[in-house]
């Protein structure tokens, strides 16, 4: 499993933000197909897509991934869709929130990541 991971984490730049956009083309998909969750929802699986890409790919690129989740958000879910416009202090809130959680979402992966690796290093030593 960690060799799998090892090859992913050392794909080029542009092939790891190609994995993330079209992550999140099937994310609007899934939406439009389901006729539109809830923000929190939305929230919860762009959350998972941002802790995937997290743990699979490190920290490089997983910034990038969390501002361009971020962008897409406000972008397709905050109402009015599909504007950039922020009617009401609670779109700002919205945003400000799905930033926070996400870079949450970032730091647990990485973390649990770093933690994995450390942990089999000291497996390898005994």
């Amino acid at each position: 499993m960690l060799a799998v991971l090892g090859r992913l984490y050392s794909w080029p730049l542009r092939y790891q933000m190609t994995a993330a956009a079209a992550a999140f083309v099937a994310i609007e998909v899934l939406d439009s197909y389901a006729g539109g969750f809830k923000l929190g929802r939305i929230f919860n699986i762009y959350m998972a897509a941002v802790f995937t890409h997290a743990l699979v790919f490190g920290l490089r690129s997983s910034l990038l991934m969390w501002l361009l989740a971020t962008v897409t958000v406000y972008f397709a879910e905050i109402p009015p869709e599909f504007s950039f416009k922020l009617e009401t202090i609670a779109g700002f809130a919205d945003i400000f929130v799905f930033m926070y959680l996400g870079i949450l979402s970032l730091a647990s992966a990485y973390l649990l990541r770093i933690s994995s690796i450390l942990g089999d290093g000291l497996d390898e030593r005994r």
